[in-house]
C-alpha cells in the first residue's frame, strides 16, 4: 500500500524508517567516536588563517601556491570561520565533515527510495549499499579528518537525489531546468578536480532525461560549467597554473597501475568488498535492463547506470595514478558512488535472490565493521607505502587526540611550531632545515622546512614561512620529477634540499656547488618567470600575464639536479647554448 505521493508504505512507517536509518546511525556513531584531524587537514586550516589575515589564498603569505585540492571545501571553512570567529577552525572542519558525510548518506538513501516510488508497492525497503559503506572502517576515519571527503560524499548523494527527484517530479522540462540541478552537478571539479569524471557521467544522465531538445544540452552545459570556468580563470591568473599544486607535486598525470592495483586491493580486498560490490553491480545492471525492457525510458536507464559508471571510472583513475599513501582514502568516493548505485533494495518474500543478496551484504558489512582492520605499523607499510594516518598521528600525540590544535601539545610538530612562532615574534630571521640553521635570505624572516607541514604551520602562525620538503606548497619543486625512494609514501617524494637553501637562505661564500647552481637556475628563463608569477605583486597586468603563461608554466619540467637545471634554463653565450625545456 502506498501513500498519496507514491512512496512505498514501509518508508512511511516507523519500521521502514528504523531499517533505513540503521546505516546512518551506525556511521554517525562510528565516525564521531573516531573523530580526528589529519595533518593534511591542518593544511586547509593554515590557508583559512591566511585568507582571514588578509594574506591571500596561499599556504605562505609570500607566495601564491594553491595547496588545497578542494576549492569548495576551503571556502566552506572560510565562511564557517568568518561566521563563528570564536570557534577553532580545526573543530569546525571536523564537525562539518561529519555533518556532510551523514547528509550525503541520507540523500543517497532518499534517492534510493525515490527509485521505488512506482515499483516498490508491497515490498519492504532494506538498506543495501548504505549498509555496506557505513561499516567500512576507513569511511569512519574520513567522516572527519579535516579533509574534503565528507563534502565529496554529500555532493555524490545530493546529486543523485537531485537527479532522482527531477526524473520523478519534472521529467518534461528542458535538461537545464531547474537551474540548481546542473549547477549542483557542475560543482564536481570544485569539490575535487578528479571528480570531474563523475560529474561528466552524472551530467550525461541529466541531459538524457530530456534527449529530444539538443538546444537544451548547451544550456545545461553552460549552467553546469559557469562556476568551475570562473574559478579556472581565477586559478590561472592568481596561481599561474591549470591545476592545484598538489596535482603537480603528486604527479597526478603519471601512470602507476601496479601500485594502484595494490592500493585497490588494500581496501576492497582487505574488507571483503569485492563480492558485495559485484552484487551491487549486478543489481544495477538488472535494474537498467528492466527499464529498457519495460518502458524504454532512457532517462531512467541512465539514472540507474550513472553512479555505477561513475564509480568505475573514478576508481580506474585512482588506480592509474597509483592510489595514495592514506589507507583507503582516495578510493572512498568510488566506493560511496558504488554503494549509492543501489542504496536500498525492495525485498519481497518470494524473491529469494534479493533476500540472499541482502544477506551477503549484511554479513559482509558486519564482518568488516567488527573484525577487519588495517594492521599496525610503526610508521607505514614499507612494502606498499600505505599508512593508517589516523593511528600514525594519534600514537605520537601525548593526548592521543587531534581535533583541536591544543590536543597536539607535547608532540614534536607542536613544539617546533611553537619555537618558530616565538622566534618570529622576537623578530629573528633564519633558515632552518632541521639539520642546519643559516641566515635567511633578505626579507624572509623565519623560514623552516618540514616533512609534515600542516600542524606545525598552524602553530607557527601566518608570519612563519614553511618550506615544504614534499613540494605540496612549493611551486618550483612540484614541477620536478623525483624518483620515489623505496618504501616511501605515494606522492611524497623528497626534493633535493639544495633548492630550498638556494631560495630561502642568504648566499654565503661556502655554499656547496649544487646550491650555487640552483640559485643560478632560479634566476634564468622560465624558472625566473614562474617565481615572479607566484610571488610578484598581483596587479591586473600580472593577472592576465599569468593567465597567458599558465598552460606553459603548468607543464614546466624542472630537472631535480641543480646543475642540469642550470644547463636547461640558463642560456650561456655563444653557439650551442641550452634552452629552457
Amino acid at each position: 500500500m502506498t501513500s498519496k505521493d507514491g512512496l512505498v508504505a514501509p518508508a512511511r512507517t516507523w519500521i521502514g524508517l528504523v531499517l533505513l536509518a540503521v546505516p546512518v546511525v551506525a556511521l554517525a556513531v562510528a565516525g564521531w567516536q573516531r573523530r580526528w584531524m589529519a595533518d593534511d587537514g591542518m593544511i586547509n586550516v593554515r590557508v583559512v588563517h591566511q585568507v582571514l589575515a588578509g594574506n591571500g589564498l596561499g599556504f605562505n603569505a609570500a607566495e601564491r601556491v594553491e595547496v588545497t585540492t578542494s576549492t569548495l571545501w576551503l571556502w566552506l571553512l572560510v565562511l564557517a570561520q568568518a561566521v563563528t570567529p570564536m570557534s577553532e577552525t580545526s573543530v569546525l572542519a571536523v564537525g562539518l565533515g561529519w555533518v556532510l558525510t551523514l547528509g550525503g548518506l541520507v540523500a543517497g538513501t532518499l534517492a534510493g527510495v525515490l527509485w521505488y516510488r512506482d515499483r516498490g508497492r508491497g515490498a519492504l525497503l532494506l538498506p543495501f549499499g548504505t549498509l555496506l559503506v557505513a561499516m567500512v572502517p576507513p569511511v569512519w576515519d574520513f567522516t572527519t579528518s579535516g579533509l574534503e571527503t565528507g563534502l565529496t560524499f554529500a555532493w555524490i548523494g545530493c546529486s543523485l537525489l537531485a537527479l532522482s527527484w527531477r526524473l520523478s517530479a519534472r521529467p518534461d522540462l528542458p535538461a537545464w531546468r531547474p537551474l540548481w540541478v546542473p549547477a549542483l552537478i557542475g560543482l564536481a571539479p570544485l569539490v575535487r578536480p578528479d571528480l570531474t569524471l563523475m560529474g561528466a557521467v552524472l551530467g550525461l544522465a541529466l541531459v538524457l532525461q530530456n534527449p529530444r531538445r539538443l538546444s537544451s544540452w548547451w544550456a545545461t552545459l553552460l549552467a553546469a560549467l559557469a562556476l568551475p570556468a570562473a574559478w579556472q580563470l581565477f586559478r590561472m591568473g592568481y596561481f599561474a597554473s591549470l591545476v592545484p599544486n598538489t596535482a603537480l607535486a603528486k604527479a597526478a598525470g603519471d601512470a602507476e597501475w601496479q601500485r594502484g592495483a595494490t592500493y585497490f586491493l588494500d581496501l576492497f580486498g582487505r574488507y571483503g568488498l569485492l563480492l558485495p560490490g559485484a552484487l551491487i553491480a549486478l543489481l544495477v545492471l538488472a535494474r537498467a535492463l528492466d527499464t529498457v525492457l519495460t518502458g524504454r525510458d532512457l532517462g531512467r536507464t541512465a539514472l540507474a547506470l550513472a553512479p555505477l559508471v561513475a564509480a568505475v571510472l573514478h576508481g580506474l583513475y585512482v588506480i592509474r595514478v597509483g592510489g595514495d599513501f592514506m589507507h583507503g582514502r582516495m578510493l572512498l568516493p568510488a566506493l560511496f558512488a558504488l554503494a549509492m548505485a543501489a542504496p536500498v533494495v525492495a525485498v519481497r518474500l518470494r524473491r529469494r535472490v534479493l533476500i540472499g543478496a541482502f544477506a551477503v551484504v549484511a554479513v559482509s558489512s558486519l564482518v568488516s565493521g567488527l573484525f577487519l582492520r588495517f594492521p599496525a605499523f610503526e610508521r607505514w607499510d614499507e612494502a606498499t607505502g600505505i599508512a593508517d594516518e589516523r593511528a600514525y598521528y594519534l600514537a605520537r600525540i601525548p593526548s592521543h587526540r587531534s581535533v583541536s590544535v591544543q590536543d597536539w601539545q607535547g608532540s614534536g610538530w607542536y613544539k617546533r611550531g611553537l619555537e618558530h612562532r616565538r622566534a618570529a615574534a622576537e623578530g629573528r630571521s633564519y633558515y632552518s632545515d632541521r639539520t642546519l640553521r643559516l641566515p635567511a635570505a633578505a626579507g624572509m624572516g623565519v623560514v623552516t622546512t618540514e616533512d609534515n607541514i600542516g600542524l606545525t604551520a598552524v602553530v607557527a602562525g601566518t608570519d612563519v614561512f614553511m618550506a615544504d620538503r614534499h613540494s605540496l606548497a612549493d611551486a618550483v619543486q612540484s614541477r620536478m620529477e623525483v624518483v620515489p625512494e623505496p618504501g616511501s609514501r605515494v606522492g611524497h617524494s623528497t626534493t633535493p634540499p639544495d633548492w630550498r637553501r638556494a631560495r630561502y637562505a642568504a648566499p654565503a661564500l661556502d655554499d656547496p656547488p649544487e646550491v650555487r647552481a640552483a640559485r643560478s637556475a632560479l634566476a634564468c628563463g622560465d624558472l625566473a618567470e614562474l617565481q615572479d608569477a607566484v610571488s610578484a605583486p598581483l596587479t591586473v597586468e600580472r593577472f592576465w600575464d599569468n593567465v597567458a603563461a599558465a598552460p606553459r608554466l603548468t607543464f614546466l619540467d624542472v630537472p631535480a639536479d641543480p646543475v642540469a637545471a642550470r644547463a636547461a634554463f640558463c642560456q650561456p653565450e655563444g653557439p650551442g647554448a641550452a634552452t629552457s625545456g
